[in-house]
């Protein structure tokens, strides 16, 4: 699912063992370099589904998948990084709009940036060290 206010998520491979590839990925929100205001938590998810398999047509009856549990795992991993995430619907959840405080409006802009380094198991964050989880998140 997707984790808000994260400073940053580690995708550790299955079994990396003696490939030479790497352990993991870590990815980051970003520190600016040269003095710019920019967030120092973003929005990160990751999942074994292709986005396109969530977000459907137009026209809902022509949607692939129509309940969760109809969603096939892929041998991939897709990661998503966003500076922020607007409500997902009304209070009814039947077509009204997201309240006025949870919407993102057309001419807000976001200062945002992340950085992404592979690790090896030695390298890897505390929080993986031992686990088999496919993705930690940090939150700050």
């Amino acid at each position: 699912g997707n984790k808000l206010d994260t400073r940053w998520m580690a995708l550790r491979r299955a079994s990396s063992g003696s490939s030479g590839h790497a352990a993991g990925l870590l990815i980051g929100a970003a520190a600016s370099a040269d003095g710019a205001k920019l967030k120092s938590s973003l929005g990160m998810q990751c999942h074994r589904y292709s986005l396109e398999d969530f977000d459907g047509p137009e026209d809902k009856l022509k949607q692939r998948f129509k309940h969760a549990g109809e969603l096939v795992p892929r041998a991939e991993t897709e990661f998503c990084v966003d500076a922020a995430q607007m409500g997902v619907g009304g209070i009814d959840s039947w077509g009204n709009k997201p309240l006025p405080q949870h919407m993102i409006a057309p001419d807000q802009s976001f200062d945002w940036a992340f950085w992404l380094r592979p690790f090896q198991e030695e390298d890897a964050p505390i929080e993986c060290s031992g686990l088999a989880l496919s993705a930690l998140a940090r939150a700050p």
